[in-house]
């Protein structure tokens, strides 16, 4: 398993690198109110960018513009715009929350993202550390919509408490539009919230046409069906009085489905993959010592929910991958037997070995590639903790997949 992270750690560096080249049409708008035609060098970004590579030509010079150096730039149906913030800096994690409910702010000059631009602008800052920050533009400069959370302490118990003022903030800027009184109490601080409140201002509020609006962008979820070969070998410790034992259960089919969320500031090379997967194996063990003999028998049958983090390239009509990720596997049949037969008094005993643990826990890694976004090759190999409830008695099992599916 150190082999398969270390490749997909690979994996990730060659993104990181490759990135860098998405060098694609757009402009940036100088000091002078000029707009410049070029190549942006744009990374999908999920956060705020603090500079843009620009050039000419695609192949041609690179030249680095911070805010301070131009007004704007544009690439991908991307706006930004450079502007003189504050943004609110406080954490916003559960974990990490604060009992201090003032508000925190820091200036910066950033490239904010617009979100909406018209009589009413909508902008959007996000930090490198996620904290997003909303602004409108009001009395000629951006203002920050205020939100925090914040602990407080009431009879030694603590209570989380919000800092919405950005809702009354909203309702004067949107000109208490009565369309949107009954949406802005329960308009969450968010991108899709706030965005969805000047969507509604410019159908049913305003005369006036919004000049840009921000692409709307989505998850991406698909679904798939799966079909394949499954190899399995249990390593048995103490089944012979020995430290381990192989045990050979053969091949067997596996099926099963899955859907997949892309994320969608990604470029769409990394996902979540998640599976249902049903798989079976039976599998026996023979032996001797001077008075015995033996067999051992194993019979399982697994549904495992598998969850994967998934980085993918695509090459034409084909899409490169590799999963990594977890395994957590419930046994719905499960059967261990030991049938043991007496040399000197010729009679044969069967037992139970009492390997009935319920479920099984363990890692994944697979490589595979997707042809024409439908049909879908793997192979993957799996470790796991077996059957065993028993702290000085390991069944870990490897599995080999050899797996096809098709994708809706």
């Amino acid at each position: 398993m150190k082999k398969h992270a270390l490749l997909f750690l690979i994996l990730i560096l060659s993104h990181t690198i490759m990135a860098q080249k998405h060098f694609l049409q757009g402009f940036i708008v100088q000091h002078a109110g000029d707009t410049i035609q070029g190549f942006i060098g744009y990374n999908n970004w999920n956060d705020n960018p603090d500079y843009v590579n620009f050039r000419f030509e695609k192949e041609g010079e690179t030249k680095r513009y911070f805010p301070k150096d131009i007004l704007a730039f544009s690439v991908e149906d991307d706006l930004y715009e450079s502007a003189q913030i504050k943004h609110e800096t406080s954490p916003r994690g559960l974990s990490v929350l604060k009992s201090n409910p003032d508000i925190v702010l820091k200036d910066k000059r950033v490239f904010l993202r617009i979100l909406y631009k018209g009589d009413k602008t909508l902008a959007h800052y996000k930090t490198h550390s996620g904290i997003a920050n909303f602004y409108i533009y009001y009395k000629n400069k951006y203002t920050l919509l205020i939100y925090k959370k914040y602990y407080k302490n009431v009879d030694g118990k603590k209570y989380i408490e919000t800092n919405k003022k950005y809702i009354g903030q909203l309702q004067l800027y949107l000109n208490n539009c009565s369309n949107q009184s009954s949406n802005l109490s329960t308009t969450p601080y968010s991108e899709a919230g706030v965005t969805k409140l000047f969507e509604n201002y410019y159908k049913n509020c305003s005369n006036n046409f919004y000049i840009y609006r921000l692409k709307e962008e989505r998850d991406l979820i698909s679904w798939s069906v799966f079909a394949g070969v499954v190899n399995h070998n249990i390593w048995v410790s103490r089944l012979m009085k020995t430290d381990y034992t192989t045990v050979y259960a053969g091949n067997s089919i596996t099926f099963g489905g899955a859907f997949e969320i892309t994320f969608k500031r990604s470029f769409q090379h990394w996902s979540i993959n998640n599976e249902l997967m049903y798989s079976s194996f039976k599998a026996s063990k023979e032996g001797a010592d001077p008075y015995f003999t033996y067999l051992w028998q194993l019979n399982y049958t697994y549904l495992s929910i598998n969850n994967m983090f998934r980085y993918q390239y695509k090459f034409g009509d084909i899409n490169v991958f590799a999963n990594i990720g977890i395994t957590n596997g419930f046994a719905i049949a499960k059967s261990s037997t030991e049938k043991r037969y007496n040399k000197i008094t010729k009679r044969t005993t069967i037992s139970d070995l009492g390997l009935d643990k319920k479920n099984e826990i363990g890692m994944l890694f697979g490589i595979g590639a997707r042809f024409k976004e439908k049909y879908q090759a793997e192979v993957r190999a799996q470790t796991s903790t077996g059957m065993s409830p028993y702290l000085n008695v390991s069944t870990a099992i490897n599995r080999f997949f050899v797996m096809f599916s098709y994708r809706f």
